[in-house]
């Protein structure tokens, strides 16, 4: 139990790296003093097709960093964005709705797993990326995150599947343009996720009402 407890605060201690001394904070919730374009990288999706930063354009993107055999920050991100998702779908045109990205840092057990269907538990609007450590680092650091892989030993103390993951817990918000213009900390509600994006796409088009934050607002009262 002590090696649990002290593995999730490394955890969270880890995710107050998120940042570079570039966002104007609020809270859990940042948004970047100016939109952070993403450096070129190539990676591949669950299905195994190609990935770059041009399938970042024209959608709102939700993406994090994680590994396929996390026991609890990835499996729990993924359901709590998933519910993100389902709010905003009342408030946004399909096309606004944001796709969910995993950035699965460990390819050596990940490619698999995702292969295998992984995302098919979380609902819609989830995508899975992963590659050569090479490019997968190129996207990590141009997000301002970080990972290491620790407890690498063997036998009775060996971590889960033998090594764990430490890594990034924040949430990056991508604009419509493939650029970074916040980021959500964890721990966070659903509900004020929820209102953080709804300010940040305020300018865009909607599906059924002008005010997007009179929508997002309705779709949280209990």
């Amino acid at each position: 139990m002590g090696i649990l407890i002290v593995r999730i605060i490394t955890i969270l201690l880890v995710a107050g790296l998120s940042g570079k001394g570039v966002y104007a904070s609020d809270g859990r919730f940042d948004v970047l003093k100016a939109p952070k374009p993403l450096p070129k990288f190539s990676l591949m999706d669950q299905n195994s097709a190609a990935f770059t930063g041009k399938n970042l354009v024209d959608q709102w993107t939700l993406m994090f960093l994680g590994f396929t055999t996390c026991p609890d920050v990835c499996p729990m991100t993924l359901m709590k964005l998933a519910h993100v998702v389902e709010k905003l779908k009342a408030c946004v045109a399909e096309p606004l709705v944001p796709e969910v990205i995993l950035l699965a840092v460990d390819p050596k057990r990940d490619k698999q797993n995702l292969r295998k269907g992984y995302l098919d538990s979380f609902g819609s609007h989830n995508t899975a990326i992963t590659g050569d450590w090479e490019q997968i680092d190129i996207l990590v650091d141009g997000l301002g995150g970080t990972y290491k892989f620790q407890n690498t030993h063997t036998g009775e103390h060996a971590g889960h599947h033998g090594y764990d993951v430490i890594h990034t817990t924040a949430v990056y918000v991508i604009n419509p343009e493939g650029a970074v213009v916040g980021t959500m900390g964890m721990p966070w509600k659903a509900s004020a996720a929820v209102n953080f994006l709804g300010e940040l796409m305020s300018d865009n088009a909607l599906a059924s009402t002008s005010d997007l934050n009179t929508c997002v607002a309705s779709t949280n009262q209990p």
